[in-house]
């Protein structure tokens, strides 16, 4: 992952002599998977600046990828390029999507932990608080996953996993206030977060790749 790129005063008035795409091949595997792309510029005094909303992005085909905005997403197995403008300067980077029909394995800490908190399941004022809430206890915002993880598989008798049964486990209905949740419906049922819970109980509710 790159380092952010602090902007100075007048940022947009850089003239960019060169851009980078990061990452510089794209390559997105299974799908659950994006790629949030990344474009950094230089100037001509060889000071580097983020550009990612500035620049014109464009698939050469739309078969394999689909472009939002600055994220891609597969839509079928092969090959093809995305090309980045500003101004007069542009780049193109490789893109191919390979096992799309796969669905790969889903981490705990990478994937899991993100959901949390865009949900704002880990946040002071839900589950991360001191007390936790309705004796559900999450770290402040998953500074602590380890713990995160042992509270939603293991505390509780597991009640809040069903292996046999993903879509009902309470981690999962809850959410999507399938089943009556006091913080009301964190995500829509269905919805992209929705199945990635789903299926990570479905693989196991594994901490890890090969856990």
């Amino acid at each position: 992952m790159c380092a952010e790129i602090l902007k100075p005063p007048g940022i947009n008035m850089r003239q960019a002599v060169s851009l980078r795409v990061h990452p510089m091949t794209i390559r997105l595997g299974g799908h659950n998977r994006l790629q949030q792309v990344q474009v950094t510029a230089t100037d001509t005094s060889g000071m580097a600046f983020d550009v990612t909303h500035r620049c014109t992005m464009s698939l050469t085909s739309q078969g394999p990828a689909l472009l939002e905005n600055t994220v891609l997403r597969a839509l079928s197995d092969g090959n093809t390029s995305l090309t980045v403008r500003l101004g007069r300067v542009s780049v193109t980077v490789p893109v191919e999507v390979v096992g799309r029909d796969q669905l790969p394995p889903i981490h705990f800490q990478n994937d899991i932990m993100p959901v949390l908190s865009k949900l704002g399941c880990n946040s002071g004022g839900c589950h991360g608080k001191q007390s936790g809430q309705n004796g559900f206890k999450l770290s402040v915002f998953g500074f602590d996953p380890a713990a995160d993880y042992n509270a939603l598989v293991k505390e509780a008798r597991g009640r809040r996993i069903s292996l046999s049964s993903p879509v009902e486990s309470l981690l999962v209905a809850k959410a999507s206030n399938t089943i009556a949740h006091g913080g009301g419906a964190r995500t829509a049922a269905g919805s992209e977060d929705h199945q990635l819970l789903a299926n990570w109980i479905a693989q196991g509710a594994p901490l890890g790749d090969n856990q």
